[in-house]
């Protein structure tokens, strides 16, 4: 048997909802991802570019992940990869403090 929950987190402007597939990460704190640290940071209006190559613009973060000296920034639909495995970000928020979903 499947069981899935979700929920909704009022970060005061929106909601954001989340399952079990989901986390949700505050700007400029340290999270995990099954096991390794991670961080997302400077949310504003920039580009970033899709697993496809697309450009966009929008809500966006930089990432910092375990053993790398660059940080990533991403936003709604784009990806990364964190112990050979891919991880999408589905939705940033601009809130105080900013919002980061990321598909598990």
């Amino acid at each position: 048997m499947i069981l899935l929950i979700t929920c909704n987190i009022d970060t005061g402007k929106k909601k954001m909802k989340m399952d079990l597939n989901t986390k949700n990460f505050s700007e400029g704190t340290v999270g995990t991802i099954e096991g390794h640290k991670v961080m997302f940071s400077n949310i504003m209006i920039q580009d970033y570019t899709l697993e496809d190559g697309t450009n966009k613009q929008g809500a966006a973060a930089s990432l910092s992940l375990p053993n790398s000296k660059e940080w990533l920034t991403v936003g709604a639909g784009s990806t990364f990869l964190l112990d050979g495995k891919k991880y999408e970000v589905i939705e940033v928020t601009e809130d105080s403090p900013g919002q980061v979903l990321v598909r598990l």
